[in-house]
């Protein structure tokens, strides 16, 4: 499904003379309004302009009718194809010329553009519904036995991609990634609890109310090693996935459980093409939801403790979740960058203590959806 994105494009006639429209854009998933806008021809943005109910406007009364009819401020993207002509001794704009995107957050059934201290990320809604979860086979390395059919009664936002350097960067003030030199790589090495303090930031940049109450605290040099933590389960703001959430996610209403090995190489950066190092988000094909790595790349850190029985003790099968307020081992799914075939199924559980930092582990942001 596209993105409808409202935009404002500005036609220039010459460089007094601009005609501003407001017109809405089916812009793919997978590129942002910018880059598609770009991307179109003359005539194809002219087409748009002559469907547009609010075309015409003139500039002077532009502010005054945004205003009135709701539309929040814009800010300039980019000028392109302007010129000077000798002749005339003016400077003119292409009509494609300058285009605006709007501020606002673009919120679609499908999709949650959000936009944090100028970096953009996506959240994408995972609707209700409900799965096999584990497998029906046993693995010594990874407990995911019994297979057992879970409801997710809830719709819910995830991340596109697992949360990138950048975004890290804009929200912490610190980049703690072991593979640095492209921030859209994804972020990593960075401990469970500092997971948590990432997220509660991002909801109060964003207004939104924070998961997590962080006590008794203690530092290892940047990173936080050990804290005693509340889940305020009530909280409309970020938090990690649990594994329910993170494995209903990845398999996408799909029995899907393991890709063959061509899926594999086309999805997913993995111990056979990696060169054991982490690659830019969004450069394999992503699953039926539109969600990129949630196999390989790096090992996503979830919302719960881990416990390797929990599957054969469950009682609640309805959005089911392991919490500890204390300090244990927590859980990681995804795989890595650095794990070999056998090791890269959808439902593979793996556990580290929540201290642990390494150069393969980074995190996927959920929120709940209204």
């Amino acid at each position: 499904m596209p993105i409808i994105a409202t935009v404002s494009i500005s036609k220039y006639i010459d460089i007094s003379n601009r005609i501003d429209y407001e017109i809405k854009v089916e812009i793919p998933l997978g590129i942002g309004p910018k880059e598609y806008l770009n991307s179109l021809s003359k005539e194809q943005l002219e087409s748009y302009l002559k469907d547009d109910d609010i075309a015409g406007m003139e500039h002077g009364n532009y502010r005054e009718k945004r205003h009135e009819l709701g539309i929040p401020e814009i800010v300039m993207i980019e000028a392109k194809d302007d010129y000077f002509d000798h002749e005339t001794n003016r400077y003119y704009f292409d009509p494609k010329g300058f285009y605006y995107a709007s501020e606002q957050t673009i919120i679609t059934n499908e999709i949650d553009q959000r936009e944090v201290n100028q970096v953009f990320f996506n959240m994408i809604k995972c609707p209700m519904g409900s799965f096999m979860m584990g497998a029906d086979r046993y693995h010594f390395v990874s407990p995911s036995h019994p297979e057992h059919q879970v409801e997710m009664n809830q719709n819910f936002w995830i991340g596109e991609t697992a949360v990138t350097q950048a975004l890290w960067q804009s929200v912490m003030d610190v980049n703690f990634s072991h593979f640095k030199g492209n921030l859209k790589l994804p972020a990593e090495n960075m401990t469970w609890y500092d997971c948590l303090v990432f997220c509660n930031k991002l909801s109060e940049l964003e207004g939104f109310e924070k998961s997590y109450f962080l006590s008794d605290i203690q530092m290892d040099g940047q990173h936080i090693n050990r804290a005693h933590v509340k889940w305020n389960r009530n909280a409309n703001g970020y938090r990690l996935p649990t594994e329910a959430e993170w494995e209903y996610a990845a398999k996408a209403n799909t029995d899907e459980n393991k890709l063959n090995l061509n899926e594999l190489n086309d999805s997913a950066w993995w111990d056979g093409n990696s060169k054991a190092q982490t690659h830019e988000v969004k450069s394999k094909k992503p699953n039926e939801w539109k969600l990129y790595d949630m196999i390989g790349n790096v090992w996503e850190w979830c919302h719960d403790a881990f416990d390797a029985g929990i599957y054969r003790k469950r009682t609640n099968f309805i959005n089911p979740v392991h919490w500890l307020d204390q300090p244990c081992t927590r859980v990681l799914r995804g795989s890595s960058c650095r794990n070999v075939l056998t090791g890269l199924t959808i439902d593979r559980r793996y556990k580290s203590e929540a201290n642990e930092h390494y150069s393969n582990r980074g995190l996927r942001l959920f929120r709940p959806a209204d």
